[in-house]
């Protein structure tokens, strides 16, 4: 993913508010799923320098069966900070979802609002910053991970869904071409499914702005003046003339 300014500040904000977690000396990882080794790994390093491999199994079971919220809150920053830096996100830390999921089961919109505001605030800008990186490269994560990662905490999407909607790069038309014909929204039988199960409100958003007037308009436009076999593809599915 390409770093802007505004993702690289968005980052240092998380580091920055959250810093009041202090790393407890047990994190409490249930000893029926884990091994002692797993929980000394997050005392190996200095966070910052703790890598995806580190943090990977935390990330995947942190709330759930591996310690509190206010553990979580310790990690969350470079947990997130290597959802923006590594090359494949949904392969070196995990599925999107599932680390993002992990706010919800925190009770997130509890939190203190300047914690919300820093998670939000990482949220808009790592979006952004997505859309305007090449689908070719972000491995096999692409923008439907991102959003469903990002719906797992957020109820309204509408702020993510205007970001796209203004951006007319052609890296976020590829990734709204890839969306349309590669994830069923568009179909007159979709349904949410996977994670999107369990948010269905916003699985319901995503697939009426997508059916909406500005998709469509926006892929013709770019395909006017980039050719490329997936914008004809993604018209075809929308059934744009």
């Amino acid at each position: 993913m390409i770093l802007t300014p505004d993702c690289i500040n968005a980052v240092q904000a998380l580091y920055a508010t959250f810093s009041r977690y202090p790393l407890h000396a047990d994190t409490n990882a249930c000893p029926c799923c884990h091994k002692p080794g797993q929980e000394r790994v997050l005392h190996s390093k200095p966070l910052r320098a703790l890598s995806a491999e580190d943090l990977r199994l935390y990330a995947r079971d942190a709330i759930l069966v591996w310690g509190g919220e206010d553990d979580f809150r310790h990690f969350l920053p470079r947990i997130f900070e290597l959802m923006v830096t590594v090359p494949d996100p949904a392969f070196e830390m995990d599925n999107t979802a599932i680390v993002f999921n992990k706010l919800r089961f925190g009770n997130w919109e509890s939190w203190p609002g300047d914690e919300q505001k820093a998670i939000r605030q990482y949220f808009l800008a790592s979006w952004k910053a997505f859309l305007r990186t090449s689908p070719d490269e972000t491995g096999s994560t692409d923008a439907e991970d991102w959003l469903c990662g990002i719906a797992q905490a957020e109820d309204e999407m509408t702020p993510y869904l205007a970001i796209w909607e203004s951006d007319k790069s052609v890296e976020a038309a590829r990734h709204l071409s890839i969306v349309i014909v590669e994830h069923s929204f568009v179909q007159d039988d979709a349904r949410p499914s996977d994670f999107w199960n369990k948010r269905k409100e916003q699985w319901s958003q995503v697939r009426q702005w997508l059916l909406s007037g500005s998709p469509q308009k926006t892929l013709k436009s770019v395909a006017a003046a980039q050719r490329d076999d997936r914008f004809d593809l993604a018209m075809q599915v929308l059934r744009v003339d």
